[in-house]
């Protein structure tokens, strides 16, 4: 299916295509307003180079082969935490059927890409120091690189994984100089060795996020942006109402959220996760080995507090948190008797159906319903202009749309094939600008967007002695009615 979502046709989608297909970042600069493109593009890039290869059908599952590296960390980080190889893939196929995981496999936001790099980082970094050697070094710093330059959301995780690091290697060092008999002065073996590891976590680190951090100094002055720097600021705030109703029906029954979350590609743990994660934590206190526990201690004590302050307190931002969590849930069957443990199997087994249930009968029944057409999906869902959509694609767009919004409105104009080009103009142009902007541009059709009680700003701007009026027709957008006008440049 074509994208759809809000964040996913805002700038995932034309993002990805826009990478690949004009080599740099300049045209969607120079199309998408705000600090959407800021953010850091890596996944964006894989969905292009998928889109390439396989077209929509194949770009829309672009986050699906994440999902199974999600499940291969997590039985990772189970095995490390002390479970069989059989309790461990029931941990990682109780994460695969999380309604939130399912549905989001299915479109281009980039929650699942982050969430899988969390968890293997997770479970790389959790091995005990005698398995550390320079290959796994590199490979945790190239995750938190790659966890950088995917969702600035996972700045916190990022901090919280690079933290226990450095206390597991304070730790191990403290235990080396307790035990060591004889002076030396020359470094341990040891302590030379976690130099060298350390730079190769950080040269990891920096070969995946240098770029876009680079990128951010540029163009904002701040490697991160839009996350203010604190003291220094130069971020962008999230404005927004309070999006807790979306997920519980008030703050404080956070804690209650998986027994009250709503089932969609942003929110969702799944009837197993309710049922069994407090049993399994317990369990897991009892009797799981400290590492994977300390870990997963220290990424919730460092994640929620600026999920809490910073943010609209999405669920799908703590996503890889609650993936590794799942690793504690076959607890609750690790220590039971065959009796006990049959029968919390087949809890499992019911909650793991009716989850299953809910979510088909519910947002995958939804998302069916939609159109399959992307004229007809798009008209239906964001008000597009079906005449517009329907133009020969080697004909050049002009968008005048920022009056009207929303920023949604790019990535439909692109055509099925995204071979159309497509352009904007700022809120505000005059009749004399767009038509410099067109003949300088080589566009001789510019669709038109604004309020419908603001049309008039439409008439000044498209005078008729100089464009011609194809088409009009009055839209209801997710936000509000609008007048879409399509015009046709007239000749010198």
């Amino acid at each position: 299916m074509a994208p759809h979502r809000f964040d996913e046709l805002g700038y995932h989608a034309p993002l990805s295509i826009l990478y690949w297909r004009d080599g740099s970042l300049g045209a969607f600069l120079s199309t998408i307003f705000g600090y959407p493109p800021a953010h850091p593009g890596s996944a964006e890039l894989v969905y292009g180079l998928v889109h390439l290869i396989g077209g929509e059908p194949l770009a829309a599952i672009s986050q699906l082969p994440f999902a199974f590296l999600g499940v291969a960390g997590i039985a990772a980080f189970a095995r490390r935490s002390g479970l069989g190889p059989s309790k461990a893939r029931i941990a990682g196929l109780a994460f695969l059927i999380a309604p939130k995981v399912v549905l989001q496999a299915g479109f281009r936001n980039n929650d699942l890409v982050g969430a899988s790099l969390v968890i293997v980082t997770a479970a790389l970094a959790v091995a005990p120091s005698a398995e550390w050697d320079r290959r796994r070094a590199a490979l945790v710093g190239l995750g938190l690189g790659l966890m950088a330059a995917t969702k600035l959301a996972l700045l916190p995780a990022i901090a919280a994984i690079a933290l226990f690091i450095v206390l597991s290697w304070v730790r191990d060092r403290r235990a080396e100089a307790a035990t060591r008999r004889s002076a030396d002065d020359r470094p341990p073996v040891r302590t030379r060795y976690r130099r060298l590891a350390a730079l190769l976590l950080i040269g990891g680190f920096l070969l995946a996020a240098g770029p876009w951090w680079l990128r951010g100094l540029e163009l904002y002055g701040n490697p991160v942006y839009p996350v203010d720097i604190p003291l220094l600021g130069l971020g962008a705030s999230a404005e927004g109402d309070d999006k807790d109703p979306r997920y519980v029906p008030d703050g404080l029954l956070w804690p209650l959220y998986p027994l009250l979350e709503p089932h969609s590609h942003v929110s969702g743990l799944g009837a197993v996760y309710a049922v069994a994660i407090i049993p399994g934590i317990v369990m897991a206190l009892r009797w799981a080995r400290r590492r994977p526990l300390a870990l997963l201690a220290i990424l919730l004590t460092v994640s929620l507090p600026p999920w809490w302050l910073l943010t609209r307190h999405e669920p799908r931002f703590l996503l890889g948190l609650f993936g590794l969590s799942f690793a504690v849930v076959p607890w609750v069957l690790a220590r039971m008797s065959s009796r006990w443990s049959k029968a919390a199997s087949a809890i499992l087994a019911v909650a793991a159906v009716g989850s299953a249930g809910v979510t088909l009968t519910g947002p995958i029944a939804d998302s069916a319903a939609l159109p399959r057409d992307p004229v007809a999906l798009y008209v239906q869902e964001w008000g597009a202009n079906e005449a517009v959509l329907s133009l020969p694609e080697d004909l050049p767009l002009l968008l005048d749309d920022r009056c009207g919004g929303p920023y949604q409105r790019l990535y439909p104009h692109f055509d099925p094939s995204q071979a159309r080009r497509v352009s904007r103009i700022g809120c505000g142009a005059e009749p004399a600008e767009v038509e410099a902007r067109m003949r300088g541009g080589g566009f001789a059709h510019v669709y038109a967007v604004a309020r419908a009680d603001e049309t008039s700003i439409l008439d000044e701007r498209y005078p008729e002695d100089r464009f011609e009026l194809l088409d009009r027709a009055q839209l209801d957008s997710p936000e509000r009615m609008v007048e879409g006008r399509l015009y046709r440049l007239k000749g010198p």
